[in-house]
């Protein structure tokens, strides 16, 4: 599942999901529109704070939709 679709379904804002992560709005953005990879220390952190339903798979779709 993409990340936007995710924060979608669930609610949440992108500022919101950044708290969650520890991490800020705008790079939270950059990740949902595949503008820029996460390193694999915040992959695994999106991983468990989406339940698993957003991993590394899901974030390379959002970067090579973006191109």
């Amino acid at each position: 599942m993409l990340l936007c679709d995710y924060l979608d379904t669930r609610g949440y804002t992108q500022q919101a999901f950044a708290d969650r992560l520890g991490c800020s709005r705008p790079t939270v953005s950059y990740w949902m529109r595949g503008l820029k990879h996460p390193r694999p220390h915040w992959v695994s952190k999106i991983r468990a704070a989406t339940g698993g339903k957003v991993g590394a798979e899901d974030l390379q779709a959002a970067m090579e939709l973006a191109s």
